[in-house]
């Protein structure tokens, strides 16, 4: 298995990132995913684009891998992935104010992403647009009959699920999940500041 279009590589992907030196045995114990092909294929994949580099372990001298660096891979990966083509429609414009349309888009299980889960994350730029991921066309349908409003929506399909979090009582995106869509948004440099945040060296 290469390349990022699936759920799975997803997976792989974000725990490389948030595990920059891990071994595929552990990786498939922490994923509960099988240790076999789709991980060695993947890790082997991107070892032969040199984001990832093959060492041995000095206590047991199994493999380890290690990412040299996270903002070359998530670069690579951004050559793969362009959100908006994963854009639910065009841009809606709802509500009065963002707060409150925010509020509604939660209400009715959308989540928060791109810079709009990153304001709840780091207060590097301010975006007047509300960005979210839905997974059920319904919401879209309910939102089509609504009164025109002020704020401006983009949602995007929740192709690639992944966990989520509650802050401030909106759900949003984890801060991996967000920094992965802002690259490939062509926004990482919205990144800069909240990546040497969670991911230390």
């Amino acid at each position: 298995m290469v390349g990022f279009d699936s759920d799975v590589a997803h997976k792989l992907l974000r725990y490389m990132l948030d595990n920059p030196r891990f071994t595929q045995r552990q990786m498939a114990r922490d994923l509960d995913i099988d240790h076999g092909r789709r991980i060695s294929d993947f890790v082997r994949w991107l070892e032969d684009f040199r984001y990832v580099i093959k060492t041995l372990d000095p206590k047991t001298g199994l493999p380890l891998y290690e990412i040299p660096s996270r903002a070359a891979l998530l670069n690579f990966y951004s050559r793969f992935r362009n959100i908006q083509t994963e854009k639910a429609g065009p841009t809606y414009e709802i509500g009065s104010e963002p707060k409150s349309a925010m509020k509604y888009l939660n209400d009715n299980g959308a989540i928060m992403c791109l810079t709009s889960a990153l304001g709840f994350y780091d207060d590097y730029g301010r975006d007047p647009e509300l960005h979210a991921y839905v997974a059920n066309a319904s919401l879209i349908d309910e939102i089509k009959t609504l009164e025109k409003g002020k704020v401006r929506v983009n949602l995007y399909w929740y192709k690639y699920p992944d966990d989520s979090k509650i802050e401030k009582g909106i759900r949003v995106t984890s801060q991996t999940r967000t920094i992965m869509d802002l690259y490939c948004n062509n926004m990482a440099y919205l990144a800069e500041r909240l990546m040497p945040r969670i991911w230390h060296p």
